[in-house]
């Protein structure tokens, strides 16, 4: 019974000096502490990551105080180690990189191509209804030189120029006939029936009869050649 007595004693105090050493032990790195307090809050592996950081630089700040010996440090020191390899972050490969790098710079490419191909058809589609509403443009001036000729002609108004219809080649022509009936007294020349015409002579010429040159006129202003307001010519 006294031995019973002796060892249960021996007992009830290494349980308690077993107590007060846990007691007054940093468990804040041991693996327990560390992986439960990952597995409580569902870390994922950058957060784990992020925390085990920040616990190593307690633990650098603690051991920078002589707060552990050198059998704590290894300890502690082959934790982090074993925690860092088993939620360690997965590595790119250079390939890897290097693959998601030309998919980046190809994507760049066709829409950099895109971007020309529309800026181009834009140009080309400016040029050509610049183009289109140019020549509309000078239809439309073409066209009213033509009724305000015409309407010159016709009607005797708005007249600062008697020019007349014709081609330098008709011209040529009547300057020929005039002279072959003859209408005047004399051979005339292009620039002078040019100016009979546009009413710009400066003097009148003398004709043979007068019924010749009136039905000449009648004639080109019943063709719209020349104005109806013609100035008399001759006399």
């Amino acid at each position: 019974l006294f031995v019973a007595c002796i060892a249960f004693g021996f007992i009830a105090i290494f349980s308690w000096f077993s107590y007060f050493t846990v007691l007054f032990q940093d468990i804040r790195f041991t693996p327990h502490y560390l992986r439960t307090v990952i597995r409580h809050n569902q870390m994922t592996i950058n957060q784990v990551n992020d925390y085990l950081d920040a616990q190593m630089l307690n633990y650098k700040t603690s051991l920078s105080h002589g707060h552990f010996s050198l059998k704590e440090q290894s300890s502690i020191e082959a934790t982090f180690e074993l925690l860092y390899k088993e939620f360690s972050l997965p590595e790119n490969s250079d390939e890897q990189i290097i693959s998601h790098i030309d998919e980046v710079k190809q994507i760049v490419i066709e829409g950099n191509t895109e971007i020309k191909a529309v800026s181009a058809y834009t140009n080309w589609k400016f040029i050509e209804e610049q183009k289109e509403i140019d020549r509309k443009q000078r239809l439309e001036e073409e066209q009213a030189k033509r009724k305000i000729s015409a309407y010159n002609r016709s009607k005797g108004r708005m007249l600062n120029s008697f020019e007349s219809a014709l081609s330098d080649e008709q011209l040529n022509t009547l300057t020929k006939c005039c002279n072959a009936i003859p209408i005047f007294t004399r051979d005339i020349e292009l620039y002078e029936l040019k100016e009979i015409l546009a009413c710009t002579h400066k003097k009148p010429l003398q004709i043979d009869v007068n019924k010749h040159i009136a039905l000449l006129f009648d004639q080109l202003k019943e063709h719209k050649l020349i104005c109806e307001t013609w100035m008399s010519v001759a006399e």
